[in-house]
């Protein structure tokens, strides 16, 4: 699934989301709403991102930024939909969910985590922030929004850092005539 995102039809976009019928619970966000979905190609639950408004800057920084960040730390995107009428990015949804689930147990969420746990999260974390803003080969991208629902956890408890930018956080970064950004 690493490598170039996927370039997806509305109708798979349709597919994946039952008709956008999951919303996912990840706070609030201006730009964007969060559906559940399932690709059933990669045998894969997904994350989408349905953009409101003209949000076509966002999408783009986020394709940019996929191109250019590899770590064991970001959540990478793996697809989009860009259309007149719609933008859409698809993100692989981690089993285990936001780390806020993991934080704020509910009844029908009961593990507990130890603090080498937790310790070993927040070191995950900080290492795929610091990759953002030191590391990357494209120059330091800011994440935008850096929150708790905004953090998966893999099966092993591995964070996950879903690359959510704002386009002004891409200003620096200008594509070339092959299609790659350069700062």
């Amino acid at each position: 699934m690493l490598g170039q995102p996927l370039q997806l039809s509305w109708e798979v976009i349709m597919e994946i989301t039952d008709k956008f019928t999951t919303k996912a619970l990840m706070g609030q966000c201006k730009n964007y709403v969060g559906y559940l979905g399932y690709l059933s190609e990669y045998h894969a639950f997904v994350l989408v991102k349905r953009f409101t408004g003209d949000s076509s800057s966002i999408l783009e920084a986020e394709k940019k930024a996929a191109w250019s960040m590899r770590h064991k730390n970001i959540l990478g995107l793996l697809g989009y939909h860009q259309s007149d009428s719609a933008s859409v990015s698809v993100y692989p949804h981690p089993r285990e969910g936001t780390l806020d689930n993991m934080l704020c147990p509910s009844p029908h969420n009961e593990l507990k985590l130890k603090f080498q746990q937790k310790l070993k999260i927040a070191i995950g974390i900080a290492e795929g922030v610091r990759y953002m803003h030191q590391e990357c080969p494209r120059g330091p991208i800011a994440h935008g929004e850096l929150q708790l629902h905004n953090i998966f956890l893999r099966h092993d408890l591995r964070p996950m850092v879903i690359s959510i930018l704002k386009g002004e956080n891409f200003s620096g970064i200008q594509s070339t005539p092959s299609g790659e950004s350069s700062p």
